[in-house]
Order: structure tokens, then sequence, then C-alpha cells
């Protein structure tokens, strides 16, 4: 019943970046997790070869982020492939932010996208065992 609570809430973030010139979501209807997964990700209709291996830095229902070498063009869409445990979920992402760090790395945040029931369901387990993991709160 908790996760209903904070999916209901709104978020704000600040995600603009240092240079001024990318900027990220306003607000994020669902809370993410710190958690790092596998994912291969690559533009739409690429060759399997073409895909770019990482780990999220943190992963919701709502979308991810993880930090690479290079900005993602914001507003662009790629398909990733997610290492959920010991099975794999096919899915769509937007760009929704590239922020540049002063490590000269760049986070890159992603928003899902057209989500079918099957694939938030698979999300919402996934969320839920990482959820469990976590350490409780402290009074």
């Amino acid at each position: 019943m908790v996760l209903c609570y904070y999916a209901e809430k709104s978020y704000t973030t600040g995600m603009a970046g240092s240079d001024g010139t990318q900027s990220g979501p306003k607000n994020r209807y669902f809370p993410r997790i710190n958690a790092e997964v596998l994912l291969a990700y690559m533009t739409p209709g690429a060759s399997p070869e073409d895909a770019r291996v990482v780990k999220s830095h943190s992963i919701g229902l709502g979308g991810l982020m993880f930090e690479s070498d290079h900005p993602l063009p914001v507003g662009s869409t790629y398909q990733f492939d997610l290492v959920l445990g010991d099975e794999h979920l096919v899915l769509m992402a937007k760009v929704i932010y590239a922020r540049k760090l002063k490590s000269d790395n760049f986070q890159n945040g992603f928003s899902f996208t057209d989500l079918s029931d099957e694939q938030r369901e698979r999300l919402l387990n996934f969320f839920l065992q990482e959820y469990d993991k976590l350490p409780p709160e402290a009074p």
C-alpha cells in the first residue's frame, strides 16, 4: 500500500545541467530506487550488434537513469533490454534529460513509453523485490 501512496505523489526534481543546455523532468510520478540493472540499449530497428551495455543507477515504474560518456539527445527513443533477475524485459523509453557531471560523464534519464500491462506488472514485481531489500527508514 505504501507504493500506491507514493505513486500518486508528484516529486519535484532539479535536473537542470550545470551548463544550462539540458533540463530534466519537473515532476516524477513514481519513486525510483538505486539499483544496478544490467541493460542493453539501441535505437529502434538497429542491429543488436549496435547495442550498448550499461548498468542503471536508478530505476522505477516510470523510468530509469544511467551514466555514460556522452549525452543522448533529449526526446529521442531507445529500445531497452533489461535484465531483471532471471528474466529479460524489452521495452521502449524516451530520453527526458542528459545532465553533465563533474566527472565529464553524463546522466541520461529516461521515461518508459507505451508499456503493456504485462511489462508494467513485470516492472512492478521487480521494483517490489528491490524495494523490500531496502533498509527500514529511521524514525
